[in-house]
């Protein structure tokens, strides 16, 4: 969701830094989980040599604009990192490339094969308008 050059971590765990210097961005490797007032989870990551990134708790995945949006884009990005999420899996990488190459070829049943293999997933801000 975001990238941030502010310590995330001193409100939530009580980081003894309260703002970033060198040594943080060089040498801290954290990671934790925020629950908002609405009850949403995200998870809070920063890596050495990196800034602070926050994921939502579930990955996005939008099969509908391709069909309903159809010959507006020249190409579409699958980010397959291991990120911690609650977002899972169920068929190795190399598979789930394959159903989204089908997707994109309208091939219906990769489409739900996508939704089955990658779950759970949102796509509420893509539904609602951004």
């Amino acid at each position: 969701l975001m990238t941030s050059r502010q310590c995330l971590f001193f409100q939530v765990t009580g980081c003894e830094r309260n703002k970033i210097e060198n040594t943080c961005i060089e040498e801290c490797d954290k990671s934790t989980s925020i629950t908002n007032l609405k009850g949403g989870s995200f998870f809070i990551r920063k890596t050495k040599n990196n800034y602070h990134y926050i994921y939502n708790e579930i990955n996005y995945l939008n099969t509908d604009i391709v069909t309903e949006i159809p010959n507006l884009f020249s190409g579409f990005f699958i980010d397959l990192r291991d990120l911690k999420s609650n977002t899972k899996l169920k068929m190795d990488k190399s598979d789930i490339i394959k159903l989204f190459e089908n997707h994109l070829n309208r091939n219906h049943d990769s489409t739900q094969k996508l939704k089955q293999n990658i779950y759970p997933t949102t796509s509420t801000q893509y539904k609602k308008g951004i």
